[in-house]
């Protein structure tokens, strides 16, 4: 073995094997960094309009979040999983935690994505793409709000990353499996547009032939469920049976109100039938806001969650015996409505102060001076500056995604993690809008916590000006983000 001969022939067989090693892939490279700073550097930026502000953003269903966390009672109108988050992050004695968790959380969840979609564009690139997004889209002003709306895009990049990052730790993959669990439990649409997520992948798969892709499915389906027993079972041990909200079926009578569904029923049945709305037929149809929370009929809905449930389940099943086609335009026209609305900084002003600061004072009352004195609580935030620049961009974003689905259909190449990526935020994008339109109503901010995906997809496509020490950086090593 230590003649000459066998050496330089040992020497040989090894440079070939080592040639012949392939290269490890970009994504692979990429899970052994550690960028801590990166992404704390990215929690500054997607945090940057709470810290404009002075203070957490608020909107008008903060109110019931805080009042539930100091008591952590099942509300009839929401889950209560993001009361336990306030709830945690009051025993700092500020809520503060909470909102740079958000941020932090989807800091981390953007280097994922840009990880797989484009690995080179390194750390400076990265931070880039997050000032851009913070700065030309409505993200920054979802996660620095004490609101559940920001684990919305949260439950899709979590499925998606599952699904397609084949370079995830053990860790990493049980902790995107938690992050999608609690999401069932902050939102009554995050279960239905998970498991739709999850049906639509199912399919996708199969069609690419791709079974053990199809199995990996069936981890984040077990969380969807682990996430509904979990929120169930906390409110059956408080409330003596197994629930979500008592009172969801309100936002649906809401709707039926609201669209006119409810009104052709009243009008052709009430001689006959005894609907509990047949005494108000004629000041209906109304708007969901005047019937739940004004409570212009003086029905107090909330307060009456079995009769407003047999209600709405009377009026859907012979509405839908009776007139189904009535409710597909329906359903179409609300659906269109909400994907057309995305208008940033929806219920950005002091107009439900009063009641957020009396539950603030029992949850973390050393917050209410920053609170009072925040911009928002005095109605000093330039929301109409915001919506000029944020909606020509949003249009232009979704005209950018639609002309990239065209684009690659047309060339066959669905293969590319680019396509994949955008197939699954459209997706997402249009069941976001059909559930929130006809389960709950049509508002600005359903759509605006998504929209900022698409963003993401096109700086993941586009080539950006990298600064001269990356450049530097790169040409020692072409897989940019592994270091």
């Amino acid at each position: 073995l230590h003649a000459p001969d066998t050496q330089s022939a040992h020497v040989g067989l090894m440079a070939q094997l080592a040639e012949a090693r392939p290269a490890p892939r970009p994504s692979e490279s990429y899970t052994r960094v550690r960028p801590v700073g990166a992404i704390l550097a990215a929690t500054v930026i997607l945090a940057s309009a709470a810290l404009y502000n002075g203070y957490p953003l608020t909107f008008w269903d903060t109110r019931a979040y805080v009042e539930c966390a100091t008591t952590l009672m099942p509300r009839v109108d929401r889950l209560i999983g993001y009361a336990f988050l306030l709830r945690a992050a009051s025993w700092s004695g500020t809520l503060w935690p909470l909102v740079l968790a958000q941020c932090a959380l989807l800091g981390w969840l953007i280097f994922r994505v840009l990880a797989r979609l484009r690995p080179e564009i390194g750390v400076p690139g990265y931070l880039i793409r997050v000032g851009l997004l913070a700065a030309c889209t409505a993200l920054p002003w979802i996660a620095g709000q004490l609101m559940a709306d920001i684990f919305t895009p949260v439950l899709v990049l979590s499925i998606w990353l599952y699904v397609e990052d084949m370079s995830l730790s053990r860790a990493q993959r049980l902790g995107l499996l938690l992050l999608i669990a609690l999401c069932v439990t902050v939102h009554l649409t995050h279960l239905p547009l998970g498991l739709a997520l999850i049906a639509a992948s199912w399919l996708w798969l199969r069609g690419r032939k791709a079974p053990a892709l199809q199995r990996r499915l069936l981890a984040p389906a077990l969380a969807l469920l682990f996430g509904l027993a979990a929120i169930g079972g906390w409110n059956a041990s408080r409330v003596g049976h197994f629930t979500l909200a008592s009172g969801s079926d309100t936002f649906l009578l809401g709707r039926l109100v609201e669209t006119g569904i409810a009104s052709r029923m009243l009008d052709a049945h009430c001689g006959e039938r005894a609907y509990w709305l047949c005494p108000h037929r004629a000041r209906l149809p109304m708007a969901t806001d005047e019937l739940l929370w004004v409570d212009a009929l003086s029905l107090e809905p909330l307060e009456h969650p079995a009769q407003v449930s047999a209600e709405v389940s009377r009026l859907l099943r012979d509405s839908l015996r009776e007139v189904p086609l009535l409710h597909a335009q329906v359903a179409l026209v609300s659906t269109l409505r909400v994907l057309g609305r995305f208008a940033t900084g929806e219920g950005l002003d002091a107009d439900a102060r009063p009641l957020i600061e009396t539950h603030l004072r029992k949850l973390a009352p050393r917050d209410v001076p920053a609170f009072a004195a925040s911009l928002q609580q005095r109605d000093a935030i330039a929301v109409a500056q915001l919506r000029q620049l944020h909606t020509p961009i949003g249009w232009m974003l979704i005209a950018s995604a639609l002309f990239g689905l065209v684009r690659w259909v047309r060339q066959r190449d669905l293969g590319t993690p680019e396509l994949r990526f955008l197939g699954f935020v459209a997706l997402s994008w249009l069941l976001n809008a059909a559930l929130s339109a006809n389960l709950s109503g049509i508002y600005d901010r359903y759509e605006s916590r998504l929209l900022w995906l698409f963003g993401m997809w096109a700086l993941a496509c586009v080539r950006l000006p990298e600064l001269s020490s990356s450049r530097r950086e790169r040409s020692r090593n072409p897989v940019g983000f592994a270091r």
